[in-house]
């Protein structure tokens, strides 16, 4: 069975994202031992890739072994990532984001598949609020104290804000796909698994930040923000509400991940240790010879 602490392995989860088109790689290894991974399949230039799925953070074999000693657990698992292996269709790219605890990896690296690491931040919902605000950097808790006198915070049952300061903040120019965002929407509101965090300047929304949950770990998973209303602590504020949000409701807050320097930097400035999420991937040479041929390209294009 799969485990439930992640939302991203919940089926109609994976169901949704895909529109219908996840698959199961299962495979089983006498009466006790069983393992099972989905994967989401794209083609490029006739390549087949295995790959995350939209929106989606992370995805991990979920498996099945009786209780064992360390040395027999970890054989368990090496014959169960090797059958698995075994029984994947054929690919030219594999690159899944592993979450954090997985124990697989490994079995993986044994498989040849080769392991590189990205970075997140969780947040403990055992860990005292008031010792995380004491463990914000200064600037930060002044940022926060300061807007929290500029703006009011609403918790809504819907990312009809997440979109329009999205769309103005992008001028309408966007890689999201909101038909699919609105579908998802949709169905984690029936599984009381969604809350858009509001930040208004009067009446007017000036940021949003959507947070999603499973059992045990709550997703910091789209934000935006009017980048008109210049005040700079707003983001810094979003966060701090999902915090308290995600201790209230007792689950971990990740704040999935960063996607530059100065954001690494900011998610830093509250005090949280970085935590590693591995990503699995491997591609044959036609493969990479295609992805080093367009980086090269792309470098002398944009010269």
């Amino acid at each position: 069975m799969m485990k439930k602490s992640s939302i991203f392995m919940e089926e109609w989860w994976l169901d949704c994202v895909t529109e219908g088109k996840i698959e199961f790689i299962n495979y089983s290894h006498g009466n006790k031992l069983n393992i099972n991974l989905p994967i989401y399949k794209t083609k490029n230039l006739g390549m087949t890739g295995i790959v995350m799925p939209p929106y989606t953070r992370t995805l991990s074999p979920q498996f099945n072994i009786p209780e064992s000693k360390p040395f027999k657990k970890g054989q368990n698992i090496r014959r169960l990532v090797d059958g698995l292996v075994q029984n994947m269709p054929s690919y030219s790219n594999f690159r899944l984001s592993f979450d954090p605890d997985d124990e697989t990896l490994f079995a993986f690296e044994l498989e040849g598949f080769n392991i590189s690491n990205q970075s997140t931040f969780q947040y403990d919902f055992n860990v005292n609020l008031e010792e995380i605000w004491n463990n914000l950097d200064q600037k930060t808790r002044n940022l926060i104290r300061t807007t929290d006198k500029l703006l009011e915070i609403r918790i809504e049952n819907s990312i009809d804000y997440f979109i329009f300061l999205s769309k103005k903040q992008r001028n309408l120019k966007s890689t999201h796909n909101y038909k699919l965002l609105e579908e998802i929407c949709r169905e984690c509101l029936l599984r009381d698994q969604l809350a858009t965090i509001v930040a208004y300047n009067g009446n007017i929304p000036v940021a949003a930040s959507v947070v999603i949950w499973g059992e045990n770990i709550m997703y910091f998973w789209q934000s935006a923000r009017d980048t008109s209303f210049s005040y700079a602590g707003a983001n810094s504020l979003l966060i701090w509400e999902c915090i308290k949000l995600a201790s209230s409701m007792e689950k971990i807050l990740d704040f999935d991940g960063y996607g530059s320097v100065s954001s690494a930097k900011f998610l830093a400035s509250f005090g949280l240790d970085p935590i590693i999420r591995p990503v699995i991937y491997k591609y044959t040479p036609c493969y990479g010879i295609m992805k080093e041929t367009r980086r090269l390209f792309s470098g002398w294009t944009s010269k």
